[in-house]
């Protein structure tokens, strides 16, 4: 690992990190009493999991975390962990300490440690743990960590689903800060022979030995804890042999891990759309971010799709017809907003979710094979959304991030409203300078692999066109509703035309008048 020579690259983390938590728990003595992980960076995780679909809903394993230390003095490592696990031991520097060294307070892990002097000093340590993982009630109880069938109940699986604060349910990790990611994660999974694992990144192995097969997963791109995934189920790969995409030179493969009963023939149509998306994005929003991993599906039981890095999880809905495209795109376009560029922190998810909604228009506006649906009338459907009377109530940038629920239900506004202020901008800048500011932004070294806000954005948008966009967001990201025009005129004198645009908020927009340059 490598550490910078100076600690102002702890210092800016620190203060962004502090930040990002204060908006999700309050500030002051509130964030210090509760700031767990705001104390040190994580840099690399390697996770050993025991899953059997077979038995109870369990999990048994150990997470090493290697870590950099963000203050002088550092002596107390604490991880948000759920109540209804528990840690059977903690080793560090290969030695396992007291008991007395560990403390479970309120679904975090605290472990006291020797004081570590400096601020910046790399280090680790070993969580064993085990237990039946939290029930998690949003959305249907279909996050967190999930046991469940399949095949109309014949046969069982487990999948996760932590965004955006499940993941401490079932692994010790920092999990209330969203822009914290590890360098690189190692997932082994060990499961009873009949089943196979799904996770980030290449999959190195498949090892069977006495009645269990071993898979090591590696990954070595940045991650956050939410991205981690991990899914167990009689999977069938489709195709048996990855299909090899070029992207920008390097060779990348394409494979499914789907349930048998589901790889049907529509199946195997609507996926097969995959590899042109890729190419298609990479067109248009640089080169697809993982690349030299994989990119892939596997079936779980939420019932959309989640964009964990190199490997999205899909419902079977999202490809049982050989119309189906639209689902696949969005957690396509996730693997650049979202997975690669992540949210630096909830209030900001619309960077994540509205890029990934306009991403399905890009796909099928440069790929029109995709669909019998135009791009246009794909749009006009996302505009009609936004526009619609009864979804009005909220802003696309988000201000009750409590939970789940909060965040994501209505989801209109950060999806399809965000969707439509990205189309705006893009009329706003022209073809040319909109898609530069996206791979600008991409591209950008404090941003790739990393974090970002709305802030990021606008910054891109403002750089790309020269225009000050302030207004812009004010009016629209950090407001509800809408304005359109009516009634507009025109004259000419000589060779003038006075042009006269009559703009109306409407009803439940707080603004009498949105701000906001026109093309003509």
């Amino acid at each position: 690992q490598s550490i910078p020579s100076n600690n102002d690259a702890y210092t800016q983390m620190q203060q962004r990190e502090m930040a990002a938590y204060a908006q999700r728990f309050g500030s002051g003595a509130a964030v210090a009493a509760n700031s767990v992980g705001i104390d040190y960076d994580v840099k690399y995780h390697r996770l050993q999991f025991r899953l059997n679909p077979d038995s109870t809903k369990y999990i048994s394993g150990s997470v090493t975390t290697y870590f950099t230390t963000l203050q002088n003095n550092f002596n107390l490592f604490r991880a948000d962990m759920a109540t209804p696990l528990v840690c059977d031991s903690v080793y560090y520097h290969g030695v396992k300490l007291a008991a007395g060294n560990i403390a479970a307070v309120v679904d975090t892990l605290e472990i006291t440690i020797p004081a570590i002097s400096a601020s910046g000093t790399l280090d680790s340590l070993t969580i064993y743990y085990r237990g039946v993982p939290r029930v998690m009630t949003e959305f249907g109880g279909g996050t967190g960590f999930v046991k469940t069938t399949h095949n109309a109940g014949a046969n069982n699986y487990i999948y996760t689903l932590s965004e955006a604060y499940s993941a401490f349910t079932w692994w010790p990790c920092k999990n209330r800060i969203a822009n914290d990611k590890a360098d690189s994660v190692d997932i082994f999974i060990s499961t009873p022979t009949g089943f196979r694992a799904a996770a980030n990144g290449t999959r190195v192995s498949e090892t069977t030995a006495g009645g269990n097969v071993i898979t090591y997963w590696k990954n070595r791109y940045p991650l956050s804890a939410y991205q981690v995934c991990v899914a167990v189920a009689n999977y069938t790969q489709y195709p048996v042999t990855p299909t090899m995409v070029n992207i920008g030179g390097t060779n990348m493969p394409f494979y499914n891990l789907i349930f048998p009963e589901t790889n049907t023939a529509n199946a195997q149509t609507a996926l097969n759309r995959t590899p042109l998306m890729i190419t298609t994005m990479s067109s248009k929003f640089g080169d697809y971010p993982f690349k030299n991993e994989k990119y892939g599906h596997y079936t779980f039981g939420f019932s959309g799709g989640m964009e964990h890095n190199t490997f999205s999880g899909m419902n079977p809905s999202t490809y049982d017809a050989t119309t189906d495209w639209s689902v696949i795109a969005h957690e396509l376009g996730h693997q650049w907003w979202g997975a690669s560029v992540t949210c630096g922190s909830w209030h900001d998810i619309w960077v994540n979710e509205s890029f990934a909604r306009y991403s399905e228009i890009v796909a099928l506006e440069f790929a029109p094979s995709l669909s019998a649906t135009t791009f246009t009338t794909h749009r006009s459907n996302i505009k009609s959304s936004a526009m619609n009377t009864g979804n009005q109530n909220q802003t696309t940038y988000v201000t009750d991030t409590t939970n789940m629920t909060t965040i994501f239900s209505p989801s209109v506004y950060i999806y399809d409203r965000g969707a439509m202020i990205i189309s705006m901008m893009r009329t706003l800048l022209g073809n040319t300078k909109f898609f530069q500011a996206l791979q600008n932004y991409q591209n950008d070294p404090l941003l790739k692999y990393g974090n970002a806000y709305t802030n990021d954005v606008k910054r891109h948008m403002e750089t790309a066109s020269g225009l000050n966009l302030t207004t812009f967001f004010n009016n629209w990201m950090y407001n509800k509703g809408y304005a359109t025009y009516s009634g507009s005129r025109w004259n000419n004198t000589g060779n003038k035309v006075f042009i006269n645009l009559v703009q109306v908020a409407n009803a439940s927009a707080p603004l009498t008048h949105f701000d906001m340059p026109l093309v003509l």
